[in-house]
């Protein structure tokens, strides 16, 4: 990805990423400064604390984690079986870790203005992970978004597009 986007243009750009999608804009950030203009972590994944707690594992408790507003989710086509399996393939990816060590040791580089948005009830991210982060990171804002947990975009999408469009122009 880094390499295809250097090949793309020589322009910087900006990088979003959402919860395990966090960290790979993160390292994306760390590892080609050049090509990262400014860097958007919304909930991000692999900066737990080492004493977090496990993530939910049951759909139920996994759903009242990550929004505060079930309701506003659209309704999920995908038969049981395949969403079981892209809960599997998640798990899969993250190898069960909240808890990226090489991550976290590498945060103070990235050099991109970066913009962290947490949901104020987020059940998946820890508060004290984000505060890390913006204490480690040397050009970021920490946001806060009431009325949100782990997916502000959905919870509050319009308050959240309006503080994306804020901080990119």
């Amino acid at each position: 990805l880094i390499e295809f986007a250097g090949q793309m243009s020589t322009e910087k750009w900006d990088v979003m990423g959402h919860s395990i999608g966090g960290a790979v804009a993160a390292w994306i950030a760390i590892l080609a400064p050049d090509i990262v203009d400014q860097l958007i972590l919304t909930a991000p994944g692999g900066v737990q604390p080492k004493d977090a707690l496990p993530l939910p594992t049951d759909p139920k408790k996994m759903l009242a984690a990550a929004y505060a507003y079930p309701e506003k989710i659209k309704p999920d086509d995908r038969t049981p079986d395949v969403a079981a399996k892209n809960r599997e393939m998640a798990l899969k990816y993250s190898q069960g870790k909240t808890r990226d060590e090489d991550l976290l040791g590498r945060m103070g580089d990235v050099k991109a203005l970066t913009l962290i948005i947490q949901g104020e009830q987020d059940g998946i991210v820890a508060d004290g992970a984000v505060q890390n982060l913006r204490a480690t990171i040397p050009r970021s804002h920490l946001i806060y978004l009431y009325g949100a947990a782990h997916v502000p975009e959905v919870d509050q999408p319009e308050r959240f597009s309006r503080l994306v469009d804020d901080f990119l122009t």
